[in-house]
This record gives C-alpha cells, structure tokens and sequence, in this order.
C-alpha cells in the first residue's frame, strides 16, 4: 500500500509553500501559493502534552474537529458539495464561529474565529478559496466556505487522519501502549459492567477520548520500525485494544450499521493510518490478527507473534452478539485473555445435557479454522473449548463427548450495542470472509 501524503512540519513555511499542510492533495489547486504562517497560529509544545486539560492547544484543536462530527442535532451545521471532484461537506465561516460559541469551545466570537484558524492551520477545515495569506485563511463571514475534511475526506485517509500532529512523533509501540491506558479510562466511563453496552454519547467529550484522539494523530505519523521486537504480550494487547478503540470511533462517526450492506461498508470504512500506512478494521483483524497478510505487504512488520484464537473473545464490532467488552491491560495480557474467554464461554456456550445438544456462538462456526486447525470435526471443537472452560463447564461437556450429540450455532445478533431497545437484526452474515475476499 502506497504511504499517504507527507505531513509537514508545523514551523513557518517559505511564501512558495501552500497553506493546506498535507500534501499533495486535491485543493491544493484552490490555494495560493503565498502563505506565509504567523507565529500567532503556531502550537506552543513540541511533544505531546501531559495535561490534556491546557487550553488552546492541539486538544482543543482535535476536541473541536470531532465534535463537529457529533451525530446530528449537535453536529456543525454543513451543506453538501462537488469540490474539486470529490463530495463533500461545507460550512460558512459564520456558521463555524457560531457553531464553536454554542458548543463551548470559545466564549467569544473573536476566540472562536481564533480556534478556526487553527483548525485551517492543522488541515481540519480547507478554505475554498484562494489565501493570499494565514491572516485570511479564516473569514468568520456568510460568504466564505470551508470543507470538513473529517466529515468529507477521512474514508481515503484514516479516520486519525484528519489533523496533523504537531509535535515530535514516537515508536509506535509506545504510543498503542499508551492508547491503551486512555482506552481504559473510556471504557471506565462508556462501558456497562458486563461489558455488553456502551453508553457513546459519554464517550465523545470525555477526557479519556480526548486524549485517545491526541495520541490517535500521534499514531498516524508515528514510527513502526520496532514494533516487530517489541514484547509479544504487549504487542497482542495494543493491537486488540486498538481494533476496539477502532469500532468505537467509527460508530460515532458513522453510527451503526444496520443491514447487510451497510455492515460491508463500514467495516471496510472503519480505517485508521499507522505510522504512515492506512489500515481498515478488516485488515486489521483478518490480515494483521489472523497472520493472513502478504509477506511483502508494508505492514507485515506488525504481525502478531502467534494467531491466538481467544481474539475473538476480545474483538467487538459493536453487535450484540459480540464478546464483552474489555480493556486489555499489557501487563497481564494472558490473565485477562483466559478470563475473558471463561467469561464468553459462560454466556455463549449453552449446554442442554437433557436432549444432548450444546448451542455455540456463531463465530466458533465463522472462524473454526482458528479454533482446531485443519479440523471441521464438532468433537475437536467441543474439546478446544472444555480444555479452556470453566471447571462446571467443562465436567458437563466431557459428559456430553460421552455418546451422541448435537452442535447448533446460535443467530448471530447485529443490534447496536449502544441501544437497548433496538430489535435484533435476524439476517447474519460471513461479513469477515466476505470483506476479506474483497480486499485480499
């Protein structure tokens, strides 16, 4: 896969340099090519900061940016576009600085325009129209236009993709290793004890996610080149966690999927850009986490050490159905793995000794292969599972192995994790085999 973009460096550029700090990209046609920056919109820290609460800085910038994605009501008011071929999302300068005032990221008009300028500066708004220079690269009037570029241009880039990082980027282990401390304190304020609802209004303007999005943008332009020796354990438990922080960000920007084709679409939407590499939620778990990916691919370097099938005790597409959520700490990596999958196995592993039948999650049908290698057979399976069971669990399914019985896998239910009171989705599908072809 081809890398993204160059990012630039936040500095102050030349006059022959463009004012949109990536490049190339398709408005770079609408820009001027004089735009000197003012140290006025320069970010005052040159690593990422500890206190996640300084204001006017790039917190802010990155809280503002995913705010407007808010699900409507309380997302930025925006107009549909045909920019430079691409469909996209505007706003007025006026309904900006409006927008900024009643969301609370600014108690004046004159701040908020100040915020703007910022988010022009870090590449979250694009002007469409030509900057003779940074003092005019935000007008808070009716008559000028800025795209989104979340809300328009994230799906070719990344949904961490939409701001610049202005500071001195790290290994990439190191910032997954703290992504999953601030996944921690989400899931500490979104998640329900059992793990099985989320609570995503609580999730966007948190502290925890305000922080997961600085360190996501971090993750972007980061450095991969040690993630292949870094520790297996906390190598297994970024890269879980990561696919879930994943899922959550795309349900709040996208919202839940809910039929067949949307599920394909969003799945396959759902991307993040690591260390200048872009990265579905299908390639991730099919290709990254199930050691399916092309030796020669560029990202073969993040390859786990082993293909543990107790991923999909961990892994949630934010369905009912899936496994209970749960923020895996790298220092005991193996500890919550086995609790995790006793814990799935309680609640998805039904035995009725009666009539000689055990009903089985759908997933131990869609990824047998994970499970007994090169087996189809129900008995290698039902053994797999009694040898990680619990020890009530497991005494009743070696009585089962006894004589004849029968595997039933339950229909998998797609309703939103976030809602209670959705209906269940009754249609279930391959939606992992099938993206997975498609982008094999």
């Amino acid at each position: 896969m081809t890398p993204p973009p160059p990012r630039r460096s936040l500095a102050p550029r030349p006059d022959n340099h463009l004012c949109d700090p990536l490049q190339p990209s398709p408005w770079d046609s609408s820009l001027s090519s004089s735009c000197h920056e003012p140290e006025s919109l320069h970010f005052s820290f040159n690593s990422r900061p500890e206190d996640m609460t300084v204001e006017t800085s790039f917190v802010d910038v990155v809280d503002a940016l995913d705010g407007m994605m808010a699900p409507v009501p309380a997302r930025l008011p925006t107009s549909k576009t045909k920019w430079n071929g691409v469909k996209a999302y505007s706003s007025t300068g006026f309904q900006i600085v409006t927008w900024l005032l009643n969301a609370g990221f600014a108690s004046s008009r004159s701040a908020a325009a100040e915020l703007a300028r910022q988010l022009v500066r870090a590449g979250g708004l694009i002007p469409t129209f030509r900057v003779e220079s940074a003092n005019q690269a935000f007008n808070g009037s009716q008559l000028s236009n800025y795209v989104h570029r979340g809300l328009s241009c994230h799906i070719d880039r990344g949904l961490n993709s939409t701001l610049i990082y202005p500071g001195k980027p790290r290994h990439t282990i190191d910032v997954l290793t703290d992504l999953n401390k601030s996944f921690a304190r989400v899931f500490h304020v979104a998640v329900s004890t059992d793990g099985h609802f989320v609570d995503y209004a609580a999730i966007r303007g948190s502290a925890g996610w305000r922080e997961t999005l600085v360190l996501l943008a971090e993750l972007a332009i980061s450095d991969d080149t040690e993630v292949a020796s870094s520790d297996p354990d906390v190598r297994k438990a970024a890269f879980y966690n990561l696919y879930n922080v994943l899922i959550f960000h795309a349900k709040l920007v996208f919202g839940h999927p809910m039929d067949l084709v949307k599920r394909g679409k969003f799945f396959n939407d759902a991307s993040y850009v690591i260390a200048g590499k872009k990265i579905t939620s299908v390639e991730l778990e099919h290709q990254v986490l199930r050691l399916r990916i092309n030796p020669n691919d560029p990202r073969a370097g993040w390859l786990l050490a082993e293909k543990d099938p107790r991923m999909h005790f961990i892994l949630n597409c934010g369905a009912w159905s899936c496994p209970p959520l749960i923020a895996l700490d790298a220092n005991r990596t193996e500890e919550m793995l086995q609790e995790a999958t006793e814990r799935f196995l309680e609640k998805y592993c039904v035995i009725d000794l009666q009539n000689r039948k055990v009903t089985l999650s759908r997933l131990f049908k869609w990824f047998r292969n994970d499970f007994t290698p090169g087996s189809d057979s129900d008995a290698d399976l039902i053994k797999w599972i009694s040898q990680r069971a619990s020890k009530t669990k497991m005494n009743e399914l070696t009585e089962l192995l006894v004589s004849d019985y029968k595997v039933k896998f339950a229909v998998y239910n797609w309703a939103d994790n976030g809602d209670g009171s959705a209906k269940p989705d009754i249609r279930f599908m391959t939606i992992y085999d099938l993206s997975f072809a498609k982008t094999a």
